[in-house]
């Protein structure tokens, strides 16, 4: 009984001197080397972190505007989604902020879908003979122009929403994806959208009016170059006309807004619905008016207009990348004088491997690249080579690939040093404000410094498919624009400290 009593003395005792030696140690704590070493985990040097004092006010004023913006968010809606139902982000401080900024280029964005949709709406409204079908099922909200192949049901759209036979609401509703779909779910659906709009292609003025009110969304979101993936068929006088409609609506936003410029990559669909001769023969079409069609706004200073190729559409539904490896590697492509902008790794498959080949073809730039992780080897030698990958996340989200932005692999890509840049890919279908809400969602997800910003919105310029000459000039404006934002925004964060 004596030991046990006296075993029991001996740990109080240990445990005493414990504590005694702990006091001891707290009173030697250095708090302050504490906090310094603490600040150093927290630097992120994978950006230049050199900031000018009026940078330092900006970068304090985004931690309360990214606080403010992350107590809107329930749970009920994706994070950093705007299209999800979070209509007080729109009327936030950082969403403010992410529409002025100066975003460099939009260089993901298919055909004429960087037009948001109540812009498109507002413009079919006041376009004579434009059409839309109300019967229900597949064909609802079906848009036309006069002269189109109409089904059954369709009425003029001004009336149908004079008299209330539709909405705004509904028809905008019968064009939006929503997170929480599955990829397959999402592409059901996305594929719709497109049949939807197909009816107003055949009015070349209706077209080239879309494209002028997309590309002035593009420069009301402080968007200066936009790289748009167009569909070539095999008819090179089909691909002549819209190349010159686009050309026209481009050339009127540029009058305006010298600066804002547009380059066209000649793209075609590799899901295997289509024929294959026919994907690579809308390609060759591309090659051959890349020699014949310019950027001639400037008689002076001529530039290509189509600067590069790439292969679209749904890559779980389409031909393996490999498949292409012949046409893509051949004297054609690669005497040609084009880029390539590759989609490839937009899947959650385990045995999609695309991002391999575009890798092997030499790709300037790849499209989304979202399983890169499943490929270290490459992943470093991407960032090694400097080739960047342009990011889409809120269409990464939407159409299911990242359920929550804050786990997107783009930012894991950034701080490996691989260069990456924010693209829409889609606005049309998925966000109202072309590229504002890209940038939105990832400062809060990814919760983005104003150095990291900044390098994202430069990166844009830095990794278009411009030539150097452009790129300088681009460039030049693009910091012109920084500096009178950073200013600016500064002034509001003394205003804010003030009071």
């Amino acid at each position: 009984m004596m030991k046990g009593k006296r075993k029991i003395s001996l740990l109080l005792a240990f445990a005493l001197l414990l504590s005694v030696c702990a006091a001891a140690a707290a009173a030697d704590f250095d708090v302050d080397a504490y906090l310094a070493e603490r600040e150093k985990l927290l630097v992120r040097d994978w950006v230049d972190s050199d900031l000018s004092d009026q940078e330092r006010a900006v970068d304090a004023l985004l931690l309360s505007m990214k606080q403010e913006a992350d107590s809107l968010y329930t749970g009920e809606y994706g994070y950093g989604l705007i299209a999800g139902g979070v209509s007080e982000a729109v009327e936030s401080d950082l969403y403010a902020f992410c529409r002025a900024l100066p975003k460099g280029g939009d260089l993901h964005v298919h055909d004429c879908t960087m037009i948001p949709f109540d812009t498109l709406l507002d413009l079919l409204i006041d376009y004579p003979g434009t059409f839309i079908c109300l019967e229900e099922g597949a064909q609802y909200a079906n848009l036309y122009v006069s002269g189109s192949n109409m089904p059954e049901n369709t009425v003029s759209l001004k009336q149908a929403l004079e008299d209330g036979s539709v909405t705004r609401d509904k028809i905008r509703e019968a064009y939006r994806l929503h997170a929480g779909m599955t990829p397959r779910q999402a592409w059901d659906q996305f594929s719709v959208f497109f049949t939807k709009l197909g009816g107003l292609k055949s009015e070349q003025d209706m077209v080239e009016q879309i494209y002028t009110a997309g590309f002035q969304s593009c420069v009301d979101n402080g968007i200066l170059l936009v790289e748009l993936k167009l569909w070539f068929t095999v008819n090179d006088d089909t691909n002549r006309a819209l190349l010159n409609t686009v050309k026209n609506a481009y050339f009127t936003v540029k009058k305006d807004n010298p600066a804002f410029t547009v380059r066209v990559i000649g793209s075609n669909n590799k899901r295997d619905i289509y024929p294959f001769e026919e994907a690579i023969d809308g390609l060759r079409s591309a090659i051959r008016l890349s020699r014949e069609i310019m950027d001639d706004f400037d008689p002076m200073s001529v530039y290509p207009f189509i600067i590069g190729l790439d292969l679209a559409g749904e890559e779980d539904a389409g031909r393996p990348m490999s498949d292409y490896a012949e046409f893509f590697m051949s004297d054609e492509v690669l005497g040609s004088g084009l880029q390539l902008f590759l989609h490839c790794g937009e899947s959650l498959r385990f045995d999609n491997d695309s991002v391999l080949d575009a890798f092997l073809f030499g790709a300037q730039r790849l499209g989304h690249a979202f399983n890169l992780y499943r490929y270290p080897k490459v992943q470093e030698l991407l960032a090694e080579r400097g080739t960047a990958i342009e990011v889409c996340p809120v269409s990464n989200c939407l159409l299911g690939y990242a359920h929550d932005l804050r786990l997107h692999p783009g930012q894991n890509y950034f701080h490996e040093k691989i260069p990456i840049v924010l693209c829409s890919d889609d606005a049309l279908y998925l966000e109202d404000d072309p590229l504002t809400e890209d940038y939105f969602a990832v400062i809060l997800a990814w919760d983005l410094s104003i150095a990291e910003i900044r390098a994202l919105s430069e990166n844009a310029i830095l990794y278009s498919g411009l030539t150097p000459v452009e790129i300088n000039a681009l460039h030049a404006e693009w910091q012109a624009q920084w500096d009178a934002l950073i200013k600016e925004w500064s002034q509001k964060n003394d205003l804010q400290n003030a009071a």
